[in-house]
């Protein structure tokens, strides 16, 4: 959850609940735009 590109993707899945359940104060924030867009290109998570 504290990689901009692909949190919309996580957004609401199993993935996400399981990482704020074992770590809700996780430190870190890379904003959206760090990643190519070709490697988020077509990708589901």
């Amino acid at each position: 959850m504290t990689l901009g590109d692909l949190r919309p993707a996580l957004e609401g899945s199993t993935a996400q609940r399981l990482a704020l359940r074992y770590f809700p104060d996780y430190p870190g924030n890379v904003p959206a735009g760090a990643f190519p867009p070709s490697w988020l290109k077509g990708q589901v998570l």
